[in-house]
């Protein structure tokens, strides 16, 4: 039953392939239309455009040719280089379906091409429309480009600015989302998430949440990931390299990236990835496409941004229109089938009124398969056909009638279709000279059109080892009746002979030969055999062995064997290898091959060169390449004493050749891993920065320096220096320092100031401090103003204030010549502010103190009182005065006066009278009574 189907099929796919084949119309030959001034206009809809910028080309175009447009021209507009078109098929197409040709978009030109409708409709015009992208101009620069797409028409000038070479120093965004489309694949959106752009380290996972919106369907398979703008990697090694992974949600058009924050941190990323454009997206004015982002840079806050992206759709489109028969006219269109493209060319009809009178002769279709009958009155017609060329059948007794309607604005189209005449081919397969258990199953014959095979069929017993090829085309497109033979498909043993279309086999007695070659596939090993031995089998058995060496070229030949046996069924033949220890023996025919065989083993430690890290992993992955492609792989960790085994492995790859294994660990955050042989070794690895700030404690002294030198240390010794100022803030930073030494131990770095004068440097953590410091000395000499008292004290207290506190006594005395002096005294106190000094003396009964700078002067003081009692010697005189003036004179100056009299007991007193001068003298004091 498959066998019959499968033959049907043949003789369908036969018949479509001839007829097609035979009825291609008789065509003029196609012109190119821009060299007629088929173009109408075109218009650039922008005259200044930026790299990468698109704009819109629209062409309007009409026939000139007075009507004589043939299938197959075409309208080629030249693109220059600096606009490159995006690639696609505009459909010329009217408002009723039918379909006028089609334009090719491409990057250099765009071509239109018409078929076989121009050549039934008049007054061909259309346009269509194209969308052209700015490119190929240099950085930074502006090109002037003129085009007149290569029409006749006058050029038009578009100016193009190139991109541009500049550069800011800003800081760039930390996320952001673009997308495009390129003119090679107009159905297709390239989208882009640009991650970390400027390498900030992160305390927590990037998360990235990216969905499509209408009219387009995400192609997982287009991912790359690229890692600071030059490592690409798939989804599978972005994953593999633990810097994190992607998800793809059931709604098929949403995803999510997670970028691990150890592995994204300092790293930028670049996610690619593209979404086919659906056919109701094709109608679309853009896409858009949503996004959410949540990350932390370290030592930041937080940061969630959502968004979309837009890409603006590539759009394009056309039309054409023709004019029908004119008015009377009648349009005749002979064709083949249903298909009116392909026309039959001298047909010949007779054109008959309803009543059956005939009007005009015979008419005849031209090459387009075409005939025009004018100026038919209005009324009911037929015509029929009268004749064909030899290809064609047709009934001369069929009417096809029509009608010419008195208000028609056209005329009438009547397109009237024939059948192709078809013959058939029938055979018989022969057999002579076996019999039927030799013979195969089942033979081909293939069937030749003029010496080409157009068709098979498989024959059998079950057919009665007949074959029919049916409907197949008598004609070719020139009414020339094809020749048809069959041939059949070789049949071991036997002879073939065709007569007619029968065929006989008839079976032939011969011998045979078996031969090969060795073939080594082991490198040229040293341990190659120097011969083997090839056993020959016929039907299984062993019939005979040869010995092959290097000098026989490693070739063999068994010759005069017998093909068949005695009952004419062919032998068997087979050639054996004789076993060769390490390798594997393989036929292929008649020639051996041997591969070499063996297996091996890959083993390692793990060494650690960290200083025993709290944050060492707890277990690593070793992976185990075989010629640079990783196969397998295995964790490692303490519990395993940190070694590792790869066991039974092949030794050489199928062609012998030994395989080359390595073995390299997956990435570990903050290790640089070597490998020794199949020895890794993990060494701590990563850069700190060592940064401070330099406070003075000085209340801003005038001789602070202009700049200070800060030294790095590393473990104790300089390794760098920086010149800190006023200009910096007082702030250094040290960078890009290695924070491990070559085993893995964290260096210790400390910074310590070059010695500044007049200052004490106090380093914490990393910032310093510098307090004024120096010592000074008070002094001073005890003067007395006491006119030499006697009662002067042998020795005085003189106490020392610091900031108006008390932290020092002198005893002073005659014998150290009334002086004191205090020295080695702090002069800043600890912010570097200088500390105020003073002295000031324990009191001194009868002595006033005054300090001028460090010296102090002590005056004689105290009070006293002047008092007297007035006498009378007069005998109580009547006219004694009521009241006497008692002056008081100081040094002999008058200083006061009290009025004296009976009432005061004729007393007087001067109280709180000063006792010494400034000087310490005592004063004088006098009384003296004014006159009586």
């Amino acid at each position: 039953m498959v066998k019959r189907v499968t033959s049907i099929f043949s003789i369908l796919m036969l018949f479509m392939f001839t007829i097609g084949q035979s009825l291609m119309p008789i065509i003029a030959n196609a012109q190119e239309l821009n060299t007629t001034g088929f173009v109408d206009s075109f218009k650039i809809d922008k005259t200044k455009l930026s790299y990468g910028e698109q704009a819109k080309i629209n062409v309007t175009f009409s026939d000139k040719s007075g009507n004589n447009m043939k299938s197959g021209d075409t309208l080629t507009l030249t693109l220059p280089p600096e606009l490159q078109g995006f690639n696609g098929t505009i459909p010329l197409n009217d408002g009723q379906g039918n379909n006028f040709g089609t334009c090719k978009v491409s990057a250099g030109n765009v071509v239109c091409t018409f078929n076989d409708i121009v050549e039934k409709l008049h007054n061909i015009k259309g346009h269509f429309n194209f969308t052209v992208q700015a490119t190929n101009v240099g950085t930074d620069q502006t090109k002037n480009v003129e085009t007149n797409l290569g029409t006749t028409l006058d050029k038009q000038t578009v100016t193009i600015t190139g991109p541009t070479s500049g550069g800011g120093t800003g800081s760039k965004p930390f996320f952001y989302k673009t997308g495009d489309i390129q003119p090679d694949t107009p159905d297709e959106v390239r989208w882009f998430l640009n991650i970390n752009l400027n390498k900030e380290y992160l305390s927590r996972d990037i998360v990235v949440s990216d969905s499509l919106q209408e009219g387009q369907t995400l192609n997982k398979d287009s991912f790359r990931i690229t890692v600071n703008d030059r490592e690409s990697l798939s989804i599978k090694q972005f994953e593999d390299q633990r810097y994190g992974y992607v998800q793809f949600n059931d709604d098929g058009h949403s995803f999510k990236v997670v970028i691990n924050w150890n592995m994204g941190s300092a790293r930028s990323f670049t996610v690619f990835y593209t979404s086919t454009i659906t056919e109701s997206g094709k109608s679309q004015e853009s896409f858009k496409n949503d996004y959410k982002i949540d990350y932390q840079i370290l030592y930041k806050q937080p940061v969630s941004e959502s968004g979309s992206a837009t890409v603006t759709n590539i759009t394009s489109g056309g039309g054409a229109q023709g004019d029908l028969p004119p008015k009377g006219t009648l349009r005749i269109v002979k064709h083949l089938g249903t298909d009116e493209d392909k026309v039959i060319p001298n047909v010949s009809f007779k054109l008959y009124k309803e009543s059956g009178e005939q009007v005009g002769d015979v008419y005849v279709t031209d090459e387009k398969g075409i005939i025009e009958i004018p100026n038919l009155q209005s009324g009911k017609y037929y015509v029929q056909e009268v004749s064909a060329p030899e290809y064609i059948d047709f009934n001369p007794q069929e009417k096809v009638s029509f009608e010419v309607k008195s208000g028609a604005v056209n005329g009438v189209k009547l397109p009237i279709s024939n059948k192709v005449k078809t013959t058939f081919i029938t055979g018989t397969k022969i057999w002579k000279g076996d019999n039927a258990t030799e013979r195969p199953k089942t033979i081909k014959v293939d069937l030749l059109q003029d010496g080409q095979v157009i068709a098979t069929q498989e024959v059998s017993e079950a057919t009665g080892w007949k074959y029919e090829f049916k409907d197949l085309a008598a004609y070719n497109a020139d009414g020339k009746g094809y020749k048809y033979e069959v041939k059949e498909q070789p049949v071991d043993g036997y002879q073939t002979e065709v007569k007619g279309y029968d065929i006989i086999n008839t079976k032939v007695v011969q011998i045979t030969k078996v031969e090969g070659t060795k073939t080594w596939k082991d490198d040229n090993a040293k341990d190659r055999p120097k011969t083997i031995k090839v056993d020959l089998l016929q039907n299984g058995q062993a019939v005979s062995t040869q010995e092959v060496t290097e000098a026989s070229g490693w070739k063999y030949e068994f010759k005069d064997l017998a093909a068949y046996d005695a009952n004419g069924a062919a032998y068997k033949y087979e050639v054996k290898e004789q076993a060769v220890d390490g390798y594997k023996t393989e036929v292929t025919g008649y020639d051996i091959t041997n591969t070499k065989v063996g297996q091996t083993k890959v083993e390692g430690t793990k060494t650690w060169k960290d200083d025993n890290a709290k944050d060492r992993p707890k277990t690593i992955q070793v992976d185990l390449l075989q010629n640079g492609q990783k196969i397998d792989t295995k964790e490692v960790s303490e519990a395993t004493g940190w070694k590792y085994e790869f066991k039974d492995l092949a030794a050489y790859d199928a062609n012998g050749v030994a395989y080359k294994y390595e073995v390299k660990e997956q990435p570990v955050a903050g290790y640089q891993s070597e490998v020794t042989g199949y020895d890794i070794t993990n060494t701590k690895v990563g850069q700190t920065t060592v940064e401070g700030t330099k406070t003075w404690k000085d209340d801003n002294a005038k001789e602070r320096p202009k700049t200070i030198q800060v030294d790095l240390l590393q473990n104790g010794q300089k390794i760098d220096t920086k010149e800190v100022s006023e200009a910096t803030g007082w702030k250094y930073t040290f960078k890009d320092l290695g924070a491990y030494d070559a085993n893995g131990v964290a260096y210790k770095y400390e910074v310590k100031e070059q010695p500044v004068a007049g200052y004490q440097s106090e380093v914490t953590g990393y910032d310093i401090t510098n307090t004024k410091v120096g010592q000074t000395t008070v002094d001073g000499t005890k003067t007395w103003k006491d006119d030499n008292a006697k009662e002067r004290p042998k020795t005085i207290q003189v106490d020392l204030l610091q900031n108006g506190k008390l932290i020092d006594t002198k005893e002073v005395s005659e014998a150290t010549g009334w002086k004191y002096e205090f020295k080695d005294l702090a002069a800043y106190d600890a912010n570097g502010v200088a500390y105020k000094y003073e002295v000031k003396e324990q009191p001194v009964a009868g002595y006033k103190s005054e300090v001028t700078g460090y010296d102090i002067t002590n005056t004689k003081v105290g009070q006293t009182k002047v008092e007297g009692t007035k006498t009378w010697k007069d005998d109580n005189a009547k006219e004694r005065p009521k009241t006497i003036q008692v002056d008081l004179l100081q040094n002999g100056q008058k200083i006061d006066t009290k009025e004296v009299s009976e009432a005061t007991g004729w007393k007087y007193t001067f109280k709180d009278l000063g006792a010494y001068d400034a000087n310490g003298v005592a004063y004088k004091y006098e009384v003296k009574e004014q006159p009586v």
